[in-house]
C-alpha cells in the first residue's frame, strides 16, 4: 500500500476463500511499523492454502503537501487485510510504505516486487492514499501518483505516472493475476495542477485506464476525497468506511459472507455520500460486479457491530523488518557478512563509495555467491530504489535553485557530481526492459550534463568544450523523454550561453507548457526581455515567476521584479519589491547592490551609500558594490571617500574599462593628473573606443602643460565622434588659450551647432568675440550662458564688462554685483562698478568700490 501525505498502495494477493488463524489478536491498540528501504518483512511459516497469498505495498509520502491522515489510512487497510476479515494475509506477502519511505525510488521497488512474487491465481491489492494530479490537461496526460519525494511542479521529474500503472498491472494481468486497485486520493493545499483541475484529471483516467482491473476509487472527477478525526480517529471517509464495508458491513445483498464489488459500492455510496455532504464526494466501484471482495469474519463483524458508534477495532502490527536477515541466517557467514555490510552502507548511502566499502562492492560479492540467490531479487531492488531516490533529492533541490544557488551545492556537497553514476547504475541493475529505464536514462544524461555546466562556470568559463559536451548530453536525454520539461529548460539555459536566444525562448517555451507552474523558465523568460529592453514584457513574466516560486525563491523572485520596475521607471514598486526581497533574503548581496543602485538613481546618496556598505558587509569582494560606491562618493564630491573603493574594484578587475575610467577621473578631480593620466591611458588600450576618457585625458595633459599632446587626442576622439561637442569644446578651449581665435571660434561654434546648450561653450565663444572686439555678438552668447551659470563669478563680471564698454552702466551693474556675491573677493569687479559709479556722478559710491579694488589688489591710477 502507499501512503502518502499522500498515502501509498497496498499491494497484496488475496487468497479465493476465507479460514480461521486461531493465532490471531483482535487488538485495538495498532502498532504498524514502517517498510524499512530493502527490509523486506519476517519469514513466518504457518499453514495456508497455496494459492491463499496476498501481496501489499503500502506507501505514504509527500515531503512538501502532507496530508494528516493518509499514512494512517495505508496503515489501516495493511492492517485490514492481515486479520482473519482481511484473509489473514502473510506477512511476508505485505509491503507498507508511509511517510519518508514512501518515495519513487521505493514504489519503483516495491512494485517490482509485486511483479516478481505474484503467481498465476493469485489477487493482488494495490491501495494508494494521497495526491493525483496532473500539470496540465492534454489528450495524452493520463496523470501521476504523488509520491514523498515527487517535485512540486515537475511531476515527470519524480511522480509515478499512470502509464507506468498501467505497465505493472498489464504485466500482472498477463500472468493471470487479478489485481484490484483501490485510491484515495486526497487533495489538500496547492498542487501544481490545481489550475487545470489535475486531481479529477488523475480521477478520471484511474476511471478510464485499466478496463480488466477491479477498481474502487474515492471519488469522482473534480470532486476530493475527505479525511478528518470524525472517522475512526483520523482517517479519511473513503477508507474508514471501505474498511468497514469489507469487514462485514456492506454484505447485504445477499448476505451470505461474501462482500462483492456491487455490495461495497452502494454501501460506500450510501455511507460516504451522506457523511461528507455537503460536500460531493461519490465513491464509484469498477469491473466485475460480482466479483469477491472479502469474506465476512463473523466475529470480527460482531466486534465491530458492539463498537460501531464508538470506534473502529484495529489490527495486529504489520511487522515489515528482518525478511532478508531471516532468509540468509542459514547462509555461510561470508554470505552474512557482506549481506550486513551491504544494509550497513545501503542505511549510511555509501552506495558508489568508497571503493571497497560500499553497497555495490557488498552488492556483487553477494550476486557472485549463489548461496544468496534467494535473495539476489531483493537485493537488487532495494540498491536500485537507493540509487533512484538519492538523486531524486538531487532533482528535487536543483528545480528550486537558481543558477548561483546551484553553483553552491555543487560546491558544498560533493556528492552532487556522483548522481549521474547513481542513475546509470540504477539503469544496469534495473535492466533497458524495465518500465523506469527511459525515465532513469534520461535523468542520468541530465545530471551529467548538469554538471558539464556546472564546471564550466567554475572554470571561468574558459572551456567551451564543457558546454559542447553538456549539451550533447542533454540531447541525449531528450532521446529517452522527448517531454522533460527540466531537460529542455536546461537546454534553454546552455542556448542562452552560446548566444542563441531564440532556441533559447522556444526550449523555455516549451518547459513552461510542459510545467506551467514551475517559475525557473518563466525567470529565464524575463531574464531575455530584460536584455532585450522590453521591460514591460519582463515585469509580466518577473510578476508570473513570482506567482509561481517556492518559498526559498521568493526573495530572488522580488528582485527581479524590482530590477524590472527600477527598468521601467516605477522607482516606488521597485524599492517595494526590493525590500520585499530583502525581508526574504536579508543575507542576498545582490538584493542590498539592486536597492543602492535604486537609491543612486533617486538621488537618495544617502541611502545608495547604506545600501552598498551592506552588500560590502555581506560579500567584501562584491566588485561592482564596491565600483558603485565609488561612484555614489563622487557624486557628492567625496573623492577621498571614493578612492579606496574604486581602487579595490579596480585591483580586482583590472581590465575593466569602466571601473579604471571612474579611478583615473577621481584622481583627476582631486588634481593628481600624473596618476590619472596612465591610468585614462589603459583605459582607451583596452577599450579604443571609450569615447569619455579622451576627454579627460586630454584634460590630464593639458593640466601638466602638454598642450600639444592633449590636442592630438582630443583631435583622435573628434574623428572618432564627429558628433560629440565635448572634444569639440575642448579644442575650441585649447586655440582661445593659444590666442587662435578665429580657429576657436570654428570649433565652438561646431559644439554648439551639435547641442545648443553648452554653458561653457557660449561662454567661451562671448570671450573670443569680445577679444575680436565684437561686443554685441560677445554679448549674446554671454547671456545665453546665464540662465545655466547664474552664479559664476566670470560669466557675471565679463557681462557686466562688456555693458560697461557698451555705454550700458545700468544695464551692467546688477551683473557686476552678482559676481561680487558670488565672489567678495572679486576686485576687477568692484573696479568696474567704480568706474560706472564715476561715471554717473557718484563719486561716494566710486570712491568705495575704488577703495575695495585697490586692498584686492588692482592696481590703477
Amino acid at each position: 500500500m502507499f501512503g502518502s501525505w499522500s498515502s501509498f498502495n497496498f499491494f497484496s494477493y488475496q487468497p479465493p476463500f476465507h479460514y480461521e488463524n486461531p493465532n490471531f489478536n483482535h487488538s485495538f491498540t495498532p502498532r504498524l511499523p514502517e517498510l524499512r528501504p530493502g527490509g523486506g518483512v519476517p519469514f513466518r511459516r504457518g499453514r495456508r492454502h497455496p494459492r491463499d497469498r496476498h501481496r501489499r505495498i503500502k506507501i505514504r509520502g509527500r515531503a512538501d503537501r502532507p496530508l494528516t491522515y493518509a499514512h494512517k489510512d495505508a496503515e489501516l487497510f495493511a492492517a485490514f487485510l492481515q486479520s482473519p476479515a482481511g484473509g489473514s494475509v502473510p506477512l511476508e506477502n505485505m509491503r507498507l510504505l508511509t511517510n519518508e519511505k514512501a518515495t519513487n525510488g521505493n514504489f519503483v521497488k516495491e512494485t517490482q516486487w509485486l511483479i516478481e512474487t505474484c503467481k498465476s491465481g493469485d489477487k493482488a491489492f494495490i491501495y494508494f492514499s494521497g495526491h493525483g494530479d496532473v500539470e496540465r490537461i492534454t489528450n495524452d496526460q493520463t496523470g501521476y501518483l504523488l509520491t514523498y519525494n515527487t517535485p512540486f511542479n515537475l511531476y515527470p521529474g519524480g511522480a509515478f505516472s499512470l502509464a507506468y500503472l498501467q505497465t505493472v498491472i498489464n504485466t500482472l494481468e498477463s500472468k493471470q493475476v487479478k489485481v484490484v486497485l483501490i485510491t484515495d486520493a486526497c487533495h489538500s493545499g496547492k498542487l501544481a495542477g490545481e489550475g487545470v483541475k489535475g486531481s479529477g484529471a488523475t480521477t478520471a483516467a484511474l476511471a478510464k485506464s485499466f478496463s480488466n482491473t477491479i477498481k474502487v476509487l474515492s471519488c469522482q472527477p473534480d470532486e476530493f476525497s475527505m479525511e478528518g478525526p470524525q472517522w475512526g480517529g483520523g482517517h479519511g471517509a473513503f477508507t474508514y468506511h471501505l474498511i468497514q464495508g469489507l469487514m462485514g458491513l456492506a454484505d447485504t445483498k445477499p448476505t451470505d459472507g461474501i462482500v462483492t464489488v456491487v455490495e461495497i459500492n452502494d454501501y460506500l455510496t450510501n455511507t460516504v455520500t451522506l457523511e461528507t455532504a455537503p460536500k460531493d464526494q461519490y465513491p464509484q466501484a469498477y469491473g466485475d460486479l460480482k466479483a469477491e471482495l472479502a469474506l465476512v469474519d463473523k466475529k470480527t463483524l460482531k466486534d465491530l457491530q458492539r463498537e460501531r458508534g464508538e470506534k473502529l477495532p484495529s489490527f495486529a502490527a504489520v511487522d515489515t523488518k528482518g525478511f532478508e536477515k531471516a532468509m540468509v541466517s542459514k547462509a555461510s557467514q561470508e554470505v552474512k557478512k557482506a549481506y550486513d555490510d551491504f544494509v550497513r552502507t545501503l542505511e549510511a548511502r555509501q552506495l558508489l563509495a568508497p571503493e571497497g566499502d560500499c553497497t555495490d562492492f557488498y552488492y556483487k560479492q553477494l550476486m557472485a555467491d549463489r548461496s544468496a540467490k534467494q535473495i539476489w531479487s531483493t537485493l537488487t531492488r532495494n540498491f536500485a530504489a537507493a540509487l533512484q531516490d538519492g538523486s531524486q533529492e538531487a532533482y528535487n533541490a536543483f528545480l528550486k535553485a537558481d543558477s548561483m544557488h546551484l553553483a553552491d551545492m555543487f560546491r558544498s556537497d560533493p556528492k552532487f557530481s556522483s548522481y549521474p553514476a547513481y542513475l546509470g547504475r540504477a539503469c544496469e541493475l534495473l535492466g533497458e526492459n524495465h518500465y523506469m529505464y527511459n525515465s532513469l536514462k534520461a535523468r542520468q544524461l541530465y545530471f551529467e550534463g548538469l554538471t558539464k555546466r556546472v564546471q564550466y562556470n567554475e572554470t571561468g568559463k574558459t572551456q567551451e568544450s564543457l558546454l559542447q559536451e553538456a549539451e550533447a548530453s542533454q540531447e541525449q536525454s531528450l532521446e529517452y523523454e522527448s517531454e522533460n520539461a527540466n531537460t529542455l529548460y536546461e537546454i534553454g539555459v546552455l542556448k542562452l550561453k552560446e548566444g542563441d536566444v531564440d532556441k533559447a525562448i522556444a526550449m523555455f517555451t516549451k518547459a513552461i507548457e510542459l510545467a506551467p507552474t514551475w517559475s525557473l523558465p518563466v525567470d529565464q523568460l524575463g531574464g531575455i526581455y530584460m536584455a532585450r529592453e522590453d521591460f514591460r514584457k519582463a515585469r509580466e513574466m518577473y510578476a508570473k515567476a513570482l506567482e509561481l516560486s517556492p518559498s526559498n525563491l521568493q526573495g530572488y523572485a522580488h528582485r527581479n521584479l524590482g530590477y524590472a520596475n527600477q527598468r521601467l521607471g516605477n522607482f516606488r514598486e521597485a524599492e517595494e519589491h526590493y525590500l520585499e526581497a530583502k525581508n526574504y533574503s536579508p543575507n542576498d548581496p545582490y538584493v542590498h547592490y539592486y536597492l543602492g543602485s535604486l537609491y543612486r538613481e533617486m538621488t537618495r546618496l544617502d541611502d545608495a551609500e547604506a545600501a552598498f556598505r551592506a552588500t560590502l558587509r555581506i560579500d567584501p569582494g562584491f566588485t561592482s558594490a564596491n565600483y558603485f560606491l565609488g561612484l555614489v562618493y563622487q557624486d557628492q564630491n567625496r573623492y577621498a571617500d571614493a578612492m579606496p573603493v574604486l581602487k579595490a574594484a579596480s585591483e580586482k578587475e583590472p581590465k575593466n574599462a569602466s571601473f579604471l575610467y571612474h579611478l583615473g577621473i577621481n584622481y583627476f578631480y582631486m588634481q593628481q593628473y600624473e596618476q590619472s593620466t596612465p591610468i585614462l591611458q589603459q583605459v582607451l588600450s583596452l577599450q579604443p573606443d571609450f569615447i569619455y576618457a579622451y576627454n579627460y585625458l586630454g584634460q590630464s595633459l593639458k593640466a601638466q602643460g602638454q598642450l600639444e599632446e592633449a590636442k592630438t587626442v582630443w583631435t583622435k576622439a573628434m574623428g572618432m565622434d564627429q558628433n560629440d561637442p565635448e572634444h569639440l569644446f575642448q579644442l575650441g578651449l585649447l586655440r582661445y588659450e593659444q590666442e587662435d581665435l578665429a580657429g576657436a571660434e570654428a570649433l565652438l561654434k561646431k559644439a554648439l551647432d551639435i547641442q545648443s546648450e553648452l554653458p561653457y561653450a557660449l561662454y567661451y565663444l562671448g570671450m573670443t568675440y569680445w577679444k575680436l572686439k565684437r561686443l554685441d555678438e560677445s554679448l549674446d552668447q554671454l547671456l545665453k550662458a546665464q540662465p545655466f551659470l547664474p552664479n559664476e563669478p566670470d560669466l557675471n563680471y565679463q557681462i557686466g564688462l562688456v555693458y560697461y564698454e557698451k555705454k550700458q552702466f545700468a544695464e551692467a551693474e546688477p551683473f557686476l554685483k552678482k559676481a561680487i556675491d558670488a565672489n567678495p573677493s572679486y576686485g576687477l569687479a568692484y573696479y568696474t562698478l567704480g568706474l560706472i559709479y564715476k561715471s554717473q556722478g557718484r563719486p561716494d559710491e566710486a570712491a568705495e568700490m575704488l577703495g575695495k579694488a585697490r586692498e584686492l589688489g588692482v592696481q590703477f591710477r
